[in-house]
Parts: C-alpha cells; structure tokens; sequence
C-alpha cells in the first residue's frame, strides 16, 4: 500500500503574485535579497513568503544596485543582505548603497553570524536599518520586517 499523496492547487492573483500556501496570504511586497547560501535562500523565501513579500534575489552587489537605479517606482518594500557571506558581498552591497543615497531609500534587514562582532559594527557604521544575529533574523522575521516595511 502506497504512501496517500495530497495536492491542491492555489490559484494565483490577477497580478499572478505568489500565494502562500501557510496562511492563504497573497505575498505582494516586494522584497530584495543578497544571500548567497542555499539553505538560507530557501529559508528566506519561506520566511519572506509568510510575512507577505515576494523575494527576488540577486547575485552581485552591482545587480542589485542597477536594479534599485533603473526605475525608481519599482523599488522593493525590504532589502535583506546576509553580510556574513564569506565572499564579504554583503558588506560591499552596503557600502555600494550607503555611497548612492537614493531617496527614498528602501528599509535595509541585515543578518549576521552571531560570532562576527565586526562585521556587524561594519554594518551599523555602513547605515543598515537593522542587524541582527541570524538566528534572530529567523525567529523573528516577521516582526523585523514589519517594523521596517511597515
């Protein structure tokens, strides 16, 4: 006897945004991330999808700012960069960003290895809205980004 598999489908918006499958919320802020880890993109988008943003990632600091400078009416509700990244692109996306000063400027989350004390004063010095540890960051998304996004 197999193993019963359930499905259901969830129709997407007129706008065809994503429809979170958690709480039936249709996820239509968007929000911007610089994450490079695997496991942590897919974290993000769970989290992010259930706090009702669409996440879009990007894969250089360089992208993501062109994408902020190319039209001004699509900026993203949140911008989530993981500065711990071993490549430091986090901290070089937040640079890039303090060095632009755009207005208006969308709300910067940042997360970080809860051992890297100076990359996280790095961070504050660069102008993120907030950072926190990144088991913090998970637990408690929701009200961080909330908070930031409104």
């Amino acid at each position: 006897m197999g193993i019963p598999v359930f499905a259901r489908s969830y129709p997407l918006n007129d706008n065809a945004k994503e429809q979170t499958l958690s709480q039936g919320k249709v996820a239509d802020r968007p929000a911007w991330a610089l994450v490079d880890d695997l496991m942590l993109r897919s974290r993000v988008t769970a989290l992010a999808r259930d706090a009702g943003f669409t996440t879009r990632y990007f894969a250089a600091p360089d992208a993501l700012v062109a994408a902020l400078g190319e039209d001004p009416g699509e900026r993203p509700a949140l911008v989530i960069v993981d500065v711990s990244d071993r490549g430091g692109k986090g901290l070089v996306l937040l640079e890039r960003l303090a060095g632009a000063a755009a207005e208006p400027r969308s709300p910067i989350l940042a997360f970080y290895a809860h051992t890297d004390l100076a990359v996280r004063k790095r961070a504050e010095s660069l102008g993120v809205d907030r950072i926190v540890p990144r088991s913090a960051f998970v637990l408690r998304f929701a009200e961080l980004a909330k908070d930031l996004a409104g």
